[in-house]
């Protein structure tokens, strides 16, 4: 009885040993990498004016190639961006009379040096633009302008203003 007790006193504290192990094993990893980042902020900061680490930043230190296809795990940049554009060109289709798009900035700029245009709604509270490829041209059904309205400097924090036209 007294060797039985024992080998599971034994076992006992060999498996927190193990627990212990692998808990250090994990905390090495996650250092491994904070060090990872810490070494690629710093070599790209030489270039930099500020402190932040960018997505670039991360995305260079676990070799991803395309910005597009970093996710949280249940999204992708490519897939969230796709489907703020349908759910955008569906407000416009909607809303034509209130929206333009032009592949012409407000001083006569092509967007982005071509290929790309800009796509706003006049709401109550001002305007909202986002930018697309001219691939997407075509999906957003309203009058088409020889340049941009004027920007009124909204920002992405403005984006609020869109629920303005709910009736």
């Amino acid at each position: 009885m007294k060797d039985s007790s024992l080998v599971l006193s034994i076992i006992s504290d060999v498996k927190w040993y193990l627990v212990l192990i692998l808990i250090f094993f994990i905390l090495d990893v996650i250092i491994r990498t904070i060090s990872v980042l810490i070494k690629v902020h710093k070599e790209s900061s030489l270039n930099k004016t500020d402190d932040t680490i960018t997505i670039d930043d991360i995305c260079k230190s676990f070799n991803i190639s395309d910005i597009g296809e970093f996710s949280d795990g249940y999204h992708t940049f490519n897939s969230l961006y796709y489907q703020r554009l349908i759910l955008f060109a569906t407000i416009v289709n909607q809303n034509q009379e209130i929206c333009w798009k032009s592949t012409r900035h407000e001083d006569g700029e092509l967007c982005f040096d071509g290929g790309w245009f800009i796509v706003g709604i006049d709401t109550p509270n001002g305007s909202y633009t986002y930018h697309y490829e001219l691939k997407y041209w075509d999906l957003f059904k309203c009058r088409s302008l020889p340049t941009a309205r004027p920007w009124d400097g909204h920002t992405d924090k403005d984006v609020d203003r869109v629920l303005s036209i709910i009736k």
